[in-house]
């Protein structure tokens, strides 16, 4: 179970990288808010500073993970690190599949995957739903 001041920390970073890049993360806060386990959240601090985290999650059979590194320290193995602690902790699990979600405006995550050798496999969309418009169209319902 994430502690409270590791979720300030991971929603901070989050807030600097998505400014930063102008981006959206795919941090799914629900299931970091109510996680059970330690092992699918990985940190890289420098003091009380967290530079780097990556989350894996389980869905449908495969691991989906998100990972972000502060913008100033880019180019520094952070990354790299983060990923191989994953690595070696799907060793022990079954499944075989690792989906790395990238936001497509992301030209940082573009160059990292390519040197990955990672692969494309699909694209997820994000829908947002706004009680306003709901109301709005509330007429068409009826």
């Amino acid at each position: 179970m994430l502690r409270e001041g590791q979720l300030k920390d991971i929603e901070k970073l989050q807030m600097i990288v998505e400014q930063h890049d102008r981006i959206e993360l795919k941090l799914n806060w629900y299931f970091l808010r109510s996680r059970m386990t330690e092992n699918n959240d990985f940190f890289y601090y420098e003091g009380d500073r967290l530079l780097g985290y990556a989350a894996l999650y389980y869905v449908g059979g495969a691991y989906e993970m998100c990972a972000m590194v502060h913008p100033d320290h880019r180019r520094k193995g952070i990354f790299t690190k983060l990923f191989h602690e994953i690595l070696d902790s799907l060793k022990t699990r079954k499944t075989q599949k690792l989906y790395i979600n990238a936001p497509p405006e992301s030209e940082c995550a573009k160059m990292t995957l390519q040197k990955l050798g990672a692969t494309y496999a699909y694209s997820d969309y994000q829908m947002r739903w706004s009680k306003k418009i709901f109301q709005s169209l509330k007429w068409m319902l009826n």
